[in-house]
């Protein structure tokens, strides 16, 4: 996920469509062009830095039209000597 500054926002808009291309056969998954004739599952986020290393986040989808919300921390911060955060 994206680093937010410390008091600044970030919105993102997320597209997933909603067909599984596991469940039927070939030929059904053609006539539905693989998903994309099944509509999509459009979800909305807002993060903000409450510090540099803490975040808050809302997100909401149109499938199950509740809002979640959770929190990030980094603990470990990504460097020249620490290839991972």
């Amino acid at each position: 996920m994206p680093v937010v500054p410390g008091g600044k926002g970030n919105f993102r808009i997320s597209h997933r469509f909603a067909g599984n291309l596991r469940n039927g056969s070939f030929g059904q998954q053609a006539e539905n062009l693989f998903g994309l004739d099944l509509g999509a599952i459009i979800g909305f986020e807002y993060r903000y830095g409450v510090t540099s290393r803490l975040q808050a986040v809302a997100f909401r989808t149109n499938y199950d039209k509740t809002i979640q919300f959770h929190a990030q921390y980094d603990v470990l911060r990504q460097g020249g000597a620490r290839p991972l955060s």
